[in-house]
């Protein structure tokens, strides 16, 4: 198809396909240019400056968001109620579409503001949109949307919905050429043994007052609680159920009524109308089905308390499943945290989601208003271990990487900002001396979303070590002099635990802490363990590289450290019998 307008043409994602020949193209945002694909071969390009990239913004509509979030669960609850006849609560509908909720309502507003964006800045504008079948579009469930919403087809299909409801000078239509994947679930082999034994084995659990599942427990820790409360183990992971494809007939419901929204808003007018379209058939025509899963995988009936640190997010067969427990039996749900961000990033949807939905949160340490906050300690706590560093060589750059397009919303570098993210960590090695240069390390994060990380640093840097994070990152942490955590997360807490000498930098304008956190981080920002720019982090580790023991071994380092431990990395001396009589 040959297209030729007046004006610019808009392009939403990276998609080629929907790239018009011999145009001036305006890029919605850089999630749109894969680092493969050389744009110089285009004849003139603007590409959109991110709304985000506004921090004060970013809090703003994060609180905005929030309360949106409230209302719309109320109403859509009441929907849900109507199509299943059913009576359940809010907080029942919180616990199993709470997640999506509110990552769909963060995804919509985003998307919706930079086409809005785009369309009030530039006039004539064009653009082209794929015509997809709509129903391999709808995610069967939150596994299968967390799938989805980091792929260019499903955000080139919900820009496309934008775009349809606002004023925009020319659409193209087009047959599209890629491959779009069946909905259809199939079970792995493995998935099949856990079933088998879920149906069977879990018979003689049925009358048991606990589950424990997916508790982020070693395996030593877990069979010793098992024991301690003489509770049969179930397997982990996420179990399918059989999806139907989306009926008009279940969707005919409107939460986009004269008394729910304001006229005058048309971001709220068009979420409403997309949350109608996309809410996943588990909790819509296949609700019944989700329901009988739960059911036939033989979890207790009427547990007194569910323990848990990953399952309430994404696997809709146990959120209904402790939705239902939590409504009829009064059942209590304890969740462990699950990451080193929880109770130091300054605010984030899921954290306040999971303290919101249980009865008990077990933090790794941190304290809070809320009462519901209980500081157990590390629930995965590493043993410490004695290194001598002089006896190593390497250096070990842990890096990140997260999605080209944004989801929920919490402090860390969204959508395009990872560039941002990606050019400090250049600064950072490119500021080490030669010889640290030639014993470092970089490991890259086991998902790419398509940044092409290892082609970014080799162009920059020919002769750099890279690691593809195919094996255990402790393996790793183990052989080196030093390690190098770059983003708020999981892995410097566990390297500090296990006594590895460790360096934290990370630009506090996109990885913002809690003001409770502040005045921890400043303790190791006077130690030298944390640096709020990459050119200190590596000047100090010039300074120390031939003397690591002696400073990471100072009174200084170790103060902090302890201080820090106290309250974010606790190690609890009786683990089991305080999660024992917590269960009880």
């Amino acid at each position: 198809m040959v297209v030729e307008a007046a004006g610019r043409f808009l392009v939403t994602t990276a998609l080629k396909e929907t790239w018009p020949k011999n145009q001036e193209i305006l890029f919605l945002g850089e999630w749109c240019k894969i680092y493969s694909q050389n744009e110089n071969t285009l004849n003139k390009y603007y590409t959109l400056k991110y709304h985000w990239d506004d921090r004060k913004k970013l809090r703003r509509d994060y609180l905005y968001l929030d309360k949106l979030f409230e209302k719309l669960l109320i109403e859509l609850a009441t929907d849900l109620n109507n199509i299943h006849k059913t009576k359940f609560t809010v907080n029942y509908w919180r616990i199993l579409i709470g997640p999506w909720l509110g990552y769909f309502t963060h995804i919509i507003y985003d998307r919706w503001y930079m086409a809005n964006t785009a369309l009030k800045n530039f006039k004539e504008l064009s653009t082209i949109i794929l015509e997809l079948d709509e129903t391999k579009l709808v995610p069967n469930d939150m596994t299968h949307f967390n799938n989805l919403f980091i792929s260019d087809l499903w955000n080139h299909f919900i820009y496309g919905k934008i775009i349809n409801e606002l004023n925009i000078s020319n659409v193209f239509y087009k047959k599209s050429n890629t491959n779009q994947k069946s909905n259809k679930i199939r079970k792995t082999f493995r998935e099949k043994i856990k079933f088998l034994y879920s149906k069977f084995i879990n018979k003689y659990s049925l009358n048991s007052s606990y589950l424990l599942i997916n508790t982020s427990l070693s395996k030593l820790n877990y069979f010793k609680l098992l024991l301690k409360l003489k509770v049969i183990p179930v397997p982990n992971g996420v179990f399918s159920i059989k999806t139907s494809k989306p009926s008009k007939i279940f969707r005919n419901f409107k939460i986009n009524s004269e008394n729910r929204v304001s006229k005058s808003n048309d971001f709220e007018a068009i979420l409403r109308q997309l949350i109608v379209k996309q809410i996943p058939i588990s909790y819509v025509e296949s609700f019944s089905e989700l329901s009988k899963m739960s059911r036939t995988l033989n979890w207790p009936r009427s547990p007194k308390t569910i323990f848990t640190s990953h399952s309430h997010n994404s696997d809709d067969v146990f959120k209904q499943y402790a939705a239902r427990c939590i409504e009829n039996s009064n059942t209590k749900l304890i969740i462990g945290q699950h990451g080193g961000y929880f109770g130091i990033g300054e605010y984030g949807f899921t954290e306040k989601h999971d303290i919101e939905i249980c009865h008990k949160y077990l933090s790794w340490g941190w304290k809070s208003d809320d009462k519901k906050v209980l500081p157990i300690g590390q629930l995965i706590f590493k043993k410490s271990i004695n290194i001598k560093s002089f006896k190593k060589k390497h250096l070990l750059l842990v890096t990140a990487t997260l999605p080209r397009y944004s989801y929920f919303i919490y402090c860390v570098a969204i959508a395009s900002q990872w560039l941002y993210y990606f050019k400090d960590q250049c600064e950072f090695f490119d500021n080490l001396d030669n010889a640290i240069k030639g014993e470092t390390i970089v490991r890259l994060h086991k998902n790419d979303y398509k940044w092409n990380q290892a082609k970014r640093w080799k162009d920059k840097f020919p002769n750099i070590k890279i690691n593809n994070a195919k094996k255990n990152i402790l393996v790793q942490l183990k052989k080196c002099r030093l390690f190098v955590s770059t983003y708020n997360s999981t892995t410097y807490l566990e390297s500090i635990a296990m006594n590895i000498p460790t360096v934290i930098y990370w630009d506090i304008n996109y990885w913002e802490l809690k003001d409770s956190a502040i005045p921890f981080f400043n303790k190791f920002r006077k130690a030298g363990i944390f640096h709020d720019s990459p050119s200190s982090a590596a000047a100090h580790i010039n300074l120390i590289w031939e003397n690591v023991d002696e400073w990471w071994n100072s009174v200084e380092v170790k103060s902090a450290i302890y201080d820090f431990n106290n309250n974010y990395n606790k190690k609890s001396k009786d683990l089991i019998n305080k999660l024992f009589q917590v269960i009880k």
